[in-house]
């Protein structure tokens, strides 16, 4: 895992999802990432550690806790 996601995640009390999508990517040793991420600024938002195909638009899957390409059907 080299790259940080944030994810803005799922309006629970709407959705009653707890997944996401991904909005920013940036790699594991970028030192902006903490400027970038501060949770008690971003309360709708997630910092996770992710592979180096996570891409932006993804989705993350709550009850999985996978990221899925969300451009690839699953039918």
């Amino acid at each position: 895992m080299a790259q940080w996601a944030l994810v803005k995640m799922d309006d629970y009390n709407s959705t009653l999802s707890r997944g996401g999508v991904v909005e920013w990517v940036t790699p594991k040793n970028d030192l902006t990432a903490d400027i970038v991420f501060p949770k008690e600024s971003l309360p709708n938002y997630r910092k996770f550690e992710v592979n180096d195909d996570v891409k932006i638009g993804w989705i993350y899957k709550d009850k999985t806790q996978e990221f899925v390409n969300s451009n690839i059907s699953s039918n």
